[in-house]
C-alpha cells in the first residue's frame, strides 16, 4: 500500500502480487493445495483481476480461501487510492448521501460504509451468483487529497453478517499517518 496508509490482514488472507497473476496463482495454491487441479481456473480469473486493478488504482488485493468443516469460505479485499475529483463531495455526510451509505467511525477517522448484495457473473461461461460487497470509504490526508476505498466481497451471504463483522474488524485496523509528523 502507499507509504502513508496500512491495513492489517488476519492471517488466513493472502495478499496477491498485483504484478502477476502466476506469481499469485502460486501464492494461492502454496496457502490451499487442494485449489491445485483448479490452478489454471485461478490464473484465469486473477490475470482478469490483475488488469482491473492496474486501471483503478487498486493498491492492494487479498483473498480468503478456507474450508471449515467441509463449507468453503471465500472473501476478497481491494483498496484503492483515487484522487478526490472535483465533482466528488467534500464532506463524509456528501459522500455518504451520494453513495447511499451510512457514515461510521473506525480508528482512522470516519468512513462511509455502504453494504449490499449482488449478483455477478465471473467469467462468460459460468453461472451467476450472488455475492455480499461491503465498502468503506475514508479520506486520506488532506494534503495528498486522496481517498481511500476498502471494498470488500463474498460469496458466502448465508453468514453474511458474519462476513460483515470480519469486513469491519479489517476496515478498523486502517492506520493512515496524518499529513505532518507529530512534534513528539
Amino acid at each position: 500500500m502507499a507509504d502513508y496508509a496500512r491495513v492489517a490482514l488476519p492471517r488466513e488472507w493472502v495478499p496477491l502480487d498485483l504484478r502477476s497473476s502466476v506469481a499469485s496463482v502460486d501464492e494461492v495454491v502454496k496457502a490451499i493445495p487442494q485449489l491445485a487441479p483448479r490452478k489454471h481456473e485461478i490464473e484465469l480469473l486473477l490475470s482478469t483481476a490483475v488488469a482491473a486493478t492496474r486501471a483503478t488504482g487498486v493498491v492492494l488485493s487479498a483473498v480468503l480461501l478456507e474450508e471449515v468443516e467441509g463449507y468453503p469460505l471465500l472473501a476478497t479485499l481491494l483498496v484503492s487510492m483515487r484522487p478526490a475529483s472535483e465533482g466528488q463531495p467534500g464532506s463524509i455526510r456528501k459522500i455518504a448521501s451520494q453513495l447511499g451509505g451510512e457514515v461510521v467511525r473506525l480508528r482512522a477517522g470516519r468512513a462511509v460504509r455502504t453494504s449490499r448484495v449482488a449478483t455477478l457473473q465471473l467469467l462468460p461461461d459460468t453461472r451467476a451468483f450472488d455475492a455480499l460487497c461491503v465498502e468503506y470509504v475514508i479520506p486520506g490526508p488532506k494534503k495528498r487529497g486522496e481517498l481511500i476505498t476498502l471494498t470488500f466481497m463474498t460469496p458466502n451471504v448465508s453468514i453474511g453478517d458474519a462476513f460483515s463483522r470480519l469486513f469491519g474488524a479489517v476496515a478498523n485496523s486502517l492506520l493512515i499517518r496524518p499529513d505532518e509528523p507529530s512534534p513528539n
